[in-house]
């Protein structure tokens, strides 16, 4: 047993011996551990560095552009597009709008009121037109009144077709037109206006038809023609 540790010992021993001389012979150089800590220092800090600067100048590249982008084609875009009261129709919702605009702003309301298209076959009550001369030449029409009597208002207008007979269709209107449609009742006054290719019949009191052809003027900035106007009640 002794035999054997004194073997093992003399193994290590020669060991020692050996790695020791080696280690003498061949020094380990310290500058080379920090060269090589150097080295991988540079090489990671180099290539981190190239890394992050290629990605954050990709990144801002995209990003700009894309914004640049986005906001150049959503600006074209919206000055493509109408801007409000540049229509060429003063009346983009028809005369049932007109009329409602008009008789809000001249302040009047009827009892139980009735706000439809003119029938062509009553259109001389209404309006003081022929049927034929309705339907050649109306191109959209309104009535507002009330439905019950007593009454003595009535509003109208008509969208004309044909500009040309505006004046002619306008004197007809006025030549024609019946204030004293109503039992027991008439309209004390009767005024006809135009503007453009519209024509307005207003039968009712002075003050009314005062305050219709004002709001008919502010409707159309004061682009009226000639106001025909009859007191129908001395």
């Amino acid at each position: 047993m002794k035999k054997n540790l004194l073997g093992v010992l003399a193994v290590v021993v020669i060991l020692f011996l050996i790695v020791f001389a080696v280690y003498k012979t061949n020094p380990i150089d310290d500058s080379n551990l920090e060269n090589s800590g150097d080295v991988s220092g540079d090489v990671s800090g180099d290539v981190s560095g190239d890394v992050s600067g290629d990605v954050s100048g990709d990144v801002s590249g995209d990003v700009s552009g894309d914004v640049s982008g986005d906001v150049s084609g959503d600006v074209s875009d919206d000055d493509e597009e109408e801007a409000p009261g540049e229509s060429e129709d003063t009346n983009v919702d028809g005369v049932s709008a007109m009329m409602t605009a008009i008789m809000t702003d001249a302040g009047i309301s009827v009892r139980m009121p009735m706000q439809n298209a003119i029938p062509a076959e009553q259109s001389l009550t209404f309006i003081g037109l022929e049927t034929d001369e309705f339907n050649s030449y109306v191109a959209d029409s309104v009535v507002y009144e009330s439905m019950i009597s007593p009454a003595n208002q009535s509003f109208c207008i008509i969208k004309v077709n044909d500009e040309t007979k505006v004046a002619e269709l306008k004197q007809k209107v006025f030549d024609n037109c019946n204030p004293n449609k109503w039992i027991c009742m008439s309209a004390e006054r009767a005024i006809v206006m135009d503007s453009g290719s519209y024509i307005m019949l207003c039968m009712a009191g002075t003050a009314e038809c005062d305050a219709v052809k004002t709001a008919f003027s502010e409707y159309f900035n004061g682009n009226m023609g000639e106001v025909l106007d009859k007191t129908t009640i001395e």
